[in-house]
């Protein structure tokens, strides 16, 4: 679903008037409408003015289960590389009023954790609007040290949302895309003036944009699909036991779980003892006379077993052919393929801890 953050009512109206439906509700202090619009599942969440209502309305959005993030508005325009009513794709934002160089140096609006000032937001590559670097803070005004400021962090675009928007976007790896259309640009009045008077124009020429906006979030879309739990992962860890386990065959491949050890219960297979297991197991079933059946044998990375993929056995032949590539591993001297040339890992091996390991498991595949 495409959850649109949007500051006010006014911008929000040019996306309202293409959803059908448009069920309305109020959700802490927030204007809620969700419908369809231009094909897509929409969330559309009006949060208010400012970079905390900002905020708590994009964390409200993906509670709500949103999975890309569209922010679109007015901004006003720093410089002449912006416009009146033109529509800017932004590529990177910075919160301006945001300062802890004194306490921990780096650029101002470096946020905590972060490296550099500047947050990234997703640009697709099917959107053809010039790229611009927003500025965001709480304040409207025709500050002349603001103007600087912001000029001086690459900006050529500042809003009161933007910056707060992005801040989560990124915190929940979601992508967020955000189009402004120039509202009033520095020096060429009174940006209250200008704003009154160039709000509707702007927001038509938004509203004309929105078409091909959607389009390009359709595909962001479809790329962000949440991903479908794997067949391991649908296991109820929690009632696991020591054991050995198969799965339906899926195209013809048999899983095997040589659960060694009891999930989540604080003993685990050794790393060293894992990787030695790995190689004398993998080498006795491509040495034994089914070998020709053998698809892969590895080890989970929690450590507590393998998996074993087979074509064209059952779980008898399966669990006989695992005690008979047991008895031989425990005959060997030294564990196969564990020279510096052979191994990624060489000196990561226990060969002792790998038999003890062994001896246990054979006798769980004698009960089984």
């Amino acid at each position: 679903m495409i959850g649109c953050v949007i500051a006010m009512e006014s911008e929000a109206q040019i996306l309202k008037e293409q959803m059908h439906p448009c069920k309305a509700s109020v959700r802490h202090g927030k204007n809620i409408y969700v419908g369809q619009a231009f094909g897509e599942d929409v969330l559309l969440i009006v949060t208010g003015e400012g970079k905390v209502n900002a905020a708590a309305g994009t964390m409200l959005a993906i509670e709500r289960g949103a999975d890309v993030l569209l922010n679109f508005g007015v901004a006003g325009g720093l410089n002449d590389k912006t416009k009146v009513a033109n529509v800017y794709l932004v590529e990177n934002c910075v919160q301006y009023d945001f300062d802890l160089t004194q306490l921990s140096g780096g650029k101002i609006g470096t946020l905590p954790g972060e490296k550099d000032n500047l947050l990234p937001l997703c640009c697709p590559t099917s959107l053809s609007f010039p790229r611009r670097v927003l500025g965001t803070g709480d304040r409207f005004n025709d500050s002349k040290d603001d103007h600087e400021l912001l000029l001086s962090l690459g900006c050529s675009l500042r809003d009161m949302e933007g910056g707060a928007i992005a801040q989560v976007a990124k915190n929940a790896d979601i992508p967020l895309v955000s189009v402004k259309a120039v509202s009033d640009v520095y020096g060429s009045g009174s940006t209250t003036e200008q704003f009154e008077r160039n709000l509707t124009y702007a927001l038509c020429k938004l509203k004309d944009a929105l078409k091909e906006v959607f389009f390009a979030l359709k595909d962001l879309h479809k790329n962000q699909a949440p991903l479908e739990k794997i067949a391991s992962f649908q296991k109820d860890h929690d009632r696991l036991q020591v054991g050995f386990y198969a799965s339906e065959p899926q195209n013809g491949v048999t899983t095997f779980d040589l659960r060694f050890k009891k999930p989540n219960a604080g003993d685990y297979l050794t790393p060293e003892s894992l990787h030695s297991i790995e190689h004398l197991l993998a080498t006795t079933l491509r040495n034994s006379e089914k070998k020709e059946h053998i698809v892969y044998f590895g080890p989970m990375g929690c450590r507590t077993g393998f998996y074993l993929l087979t074509t064209g056995l059952g779980f008898e032949e399966v669990r006989a052919l695992l005690q008979d590539c047991i008895r031989r591993a425990l005959t060997l001297d030294t564990v196969p393929g564990s020279g510096k040339k052979e191994c990624g890992n060489y000196l990561s091996h226990d060969l002792e801890g790998a038999k003890e390991e062994l001896k246990k498991y054979i006798e769980v595949l004698k009960t089984v």
